[in-house]
């Protein structure tokens, strides 16, 4: 897989739990439980700080350093794919208009529709094949 720090996590990860007080980050197999950075009962084993979930619920804020990660990934993209997200729920939403050209692959019409460089009306699954089939991957 791809490095942590290859990856802006900017809604969380049910997989993922965060240490408090030192933010090591622990990585499992299975579903932590929980939303909105709540203590999952376990702790840090570097620090022994109290862990939390990562998901976030509508009073959690983003986590800064992957939101400003995002953007400035979005703004040296050359092309971004916004897959089956109604692209509704800003900031996150507008990431797009930082590229040069997105693309929409959504069942639904979104508010970006008209400024994308191609909208695909398709479920992802059937359009991520495809691509993958004709570019041999």
């Amino acid at each position: 897989g791809y490095p942590r720090e290859a990856i802006s996590e900017l809604h969380g990860n049910l997989y993922t739990e965060k240490c408090e007080d030192c933010a090591k980050e622990f990585f499992g197999e299975h579903d932590v439980g929980g939303m909105g950075a709540r203590p999952t009962g376990n702790n840090c084993t570097a620090c022994g700080g109290v862990l939390r979930d990562t998901v976030l619920d509508w009073d959690t804020p983003l986590p800064e350093k992957d939101f400003e990660s995002a953007q400035t990934h979005c703004e040296k993209s050359d092309l971004i794919l916004c897959l089956g997200t109604s692209l509704r729920i800003v900031p996150v939403a507008d990431m797009p208009l930082l590229a040069s050209k997105f693309v929409v692959v959504n069942l639904q019409a979104t508010p970006l529709d008209d400024d994308a460089t191609l909208v695909i009306r398709a479920k992802v699954d059937n359009v991520m094949k495809s691509l993958i089939q004709n570019l041999n991957l």
